[in-house]
């Protein structure tokens, strides 16, 4: 079985990702002095264009406090193309392989916990065809919120660094892997 992801949580490197520091730029001014900008504040296109595909927002919900659930809003076709699934509308609990929900959850929460700006990258262990410690791809998270005091949604906009065709490899494997683990009904 492949192992799924590592994700690994930091701040933007200087100069390494200049579309997503562009992205940070746009969304920072549009927050101003506040927690964070709405979604609605946002002008989609005011992002470089070739970011668009590559970004997802994700709805987040609360009960009594305690964070609830995290929803797809929008996926971009990139993502949806690389990830071998489109979940707009879903619930991170939907993703797919089942395995990989509770580890993008985690990575959520962490955010909801801590909700500011935050670069993360994504490595794996067992890459086809390179099976190697590299990064995959990275991304960007940025807070929203309608009330500017708490986050009730978040963008992230991702940065592939390899041929999207190796990681929809790495995809296919890692789903195809898991399939192979169920037991017969």
């Amino acid at each position: 079985m492949i192992k799924p992801p590592v994700y690994i949580s930091g701040d933007l490197p200087d100069g390494q990702f200049p579309e997503l520091a562009e992205c940070y730029l746009i969304w920072n001014e549009k927050r101003g002095d506040r927690f964070a900008p709405s979604w609605l504040e946002l002008d989609f296109f005011a992002f470089p264009v070739n970011m668009i595909p590559c970004c997802y927002l994700v709805d987040v919900t609360q009960s009594r406090g305690m964070w609830f659930d995290f929803r797809y809003r929008f996926v971009g076709a990139a993502v949806s193309a690389v990830e071998r699934w489109d979940y707009t509308g879903k619930s991170v609990d939907d993703l797919q392989p089942p395995e990989l929900a509770p580890v993008v959850r985690a990575q959520f929460e962490e955010f909801a916990a801590n909700p500011k700006p935050s670069f993360f990258t994504i490595q794996e262990m067992e890459m086809a065809p390179l099976k190697s410690d590299k990064q995959i791809y990275g991304g960007l998270r940025l807070p929203l919120s309608s009330n500017g005091l708490t986050m009730d949604q978040f963008i992230v906009f991702s940065h592939f660094e390899r041929d999207q065709k190796d990681l929809k490899i790495y995809f296919d494997e890692l789903i195809a892997s898991y399939k192979k683990e169920e037991p017969p009904v």
